[in-house]
């Protein structure tokens, strides 16, 4: 199952940079400061950095998740 994530993971970065998605790093200062992101039920820390991320950078998110449609109010733009 490992090798199955990491040939996926590793065949999706190729495509990524070909089709002109960014997948900027995470700064010190979004780590710090994502605490801020109203608690609208979404609770996995790893989803609220990326969220904070893209809305404190004016990204898209590209996402299947529904969950996240609540934070549009908070200026998330996603996309799926």
């Amino acid at each position: 199952m490992r090798r199955t994530a990491r040939r996926f993971k590793r065949g999706l970065m190729r495509h990524v940079g070909k089709v002109g998605i960014e997948t900027p790093g995470v700064t010190p200062d979004e780590v710090s400061s994502f605490y801020r992101l109203p608690a609208c039920g979404h609770k996995d820390p790893f989803d609220r950095l990326l969220l904070w991320q893209c809305i404190r950078n004016n990204m898209t998110m590209i996402t299947r998740d529904r969950e996240l449609a609540e934070y549009r109010k908070t200026g998330l733009m996603s996309v799926w």
